[in-house]
């Protein structure tokens, strides 16, 4: 019996440590695997972290990086702007001062010799007066408007209008200087063509290249303007001979911020403003300007509305 009791004890104990064993084996297993858990965790948390730093890091570069661009284009655009700037004060130095100048001369010498200048002298002095201040006039109005569709203000008051009367109004607007050059101004049209567009801007644009057509023509030349239609628009064309335009320059002829100034068969000098002035108002009526015909001696510029 104490036997048997010892054995049952044994057995008892025996069965006791088992389950202590079983039971440390099971907590540490529970361990290992929070351990596991709390690692796997960490791993989790570090990537992301890692993750979120790379893509902060990556957006701070592309920040940089944008405004990096933008500066450089900002930088660009007043380099751009301060070109223009200094066009405009070559524009208005030089074309002013010549006039000006002679304004200056005519009234110094009808104020020191006033009553030894006979009547056809005086009439001479009026009318070289009345030319300088005319072509202040112009380059006054060419300024304001250039400014103004610079900045927006310049808003085209749009409606039917004729081509060929404007055509035929600007023709005759030339025509003193072209009997100074016995040039002959010559109009050539389909029919009576009508566009939609601002008369004013329309007429000032023609005005501007017509001019510049007849100052750079040579005497005794021709300077024709033809107008057609080509599906659905209308296209003036005006070519003149004379100096004509360097291939290479065309594309600097439209930007004001290059020096493009020629010297033209007639005392003044072209200041550029005048053609770039003519391309901003084709623009804002929905029109293009183009030189379809560059020649060493015969230019033609033409107008698509």
């Amino acid at each position: 019996k104490v036997i048997q009791e010892f054995r049952e004890k044994y057995e008892s104990e025996k069965k006791e440590k088992e389950i202590a064993i079983l039971t440390k084996e099971k907590e540490l297993n529970e361990l290992n695997i929070k351990k596991s858990a709390e690692e796997k965790n960490f791993i989790i948390i570090f990537l992301i972290l890692f993750v979120l730093l790379t893509i902060l890091t990556y957006n701070k570069y592309s920040l940089k990086k944008r405004t990096n661009k933008i500066l450089e284009n900002k930088n660009k655009e007043l380099e751009n702007i301060n070109s223009v700037k200094n066009k405009f004060f070559t524009i208005i130095s030089h074309d002013l001062k010549s006039p000006i100048s002679s304004f200056q001369k005519i009234t110094e010498t009808l104020n020191n010799s006033l009553d030894q200048i006979d009547r056809s002298m005086l009439k001479e002095f009026i009318k070289d007066m009345n030319d300088t201040a005319t072509k202040i006039n112009e380059l006054l109005k060419n300024l304001l408007k250039w400014s103004m569709s610079q900045s927006g203000k310049l808003a085209p008051k749009k409606e039917i209008i004729n081509i060929n009367e404007i055509c035929e109004k600007e023709i005759s607007l030339q025509q003193s200087l072209a009997k100074e050059k016995d040039i002959t101004i010559s109009l050539k049209s389909d029919s009576n063509i009508s566009v939609f567009a601002d008369r004013s801007m329309i007429s000032m644009a023609i005005r501007n290249i017509l001019n510049n057509a007849v100052k750079f023509s040579n005497s005794l030349s021709e300077v024709l303007i033809s107008c057609s239609s080509i599906d659905g628009n209308a296209k003036i064309s005006i070519t003149n001979s004379g100096i004509g335009i360097n291939p290479n320059d065309v594309e600097k002829l439209l930007r004001i911020d290059t020096n493009h100034s020629t010297i033209g068969n007639h005392p003044s000098k072209g200041s550029g403003l005048g053609i770039t002035l003519t391309q901003e108002l084709i623009r804002i009526n929905n029109g293009k300007i183009s030189i379809d015909n560059c020649k060493p001696e015969e230019t033609t510029f033409s107008i698509l509305l």
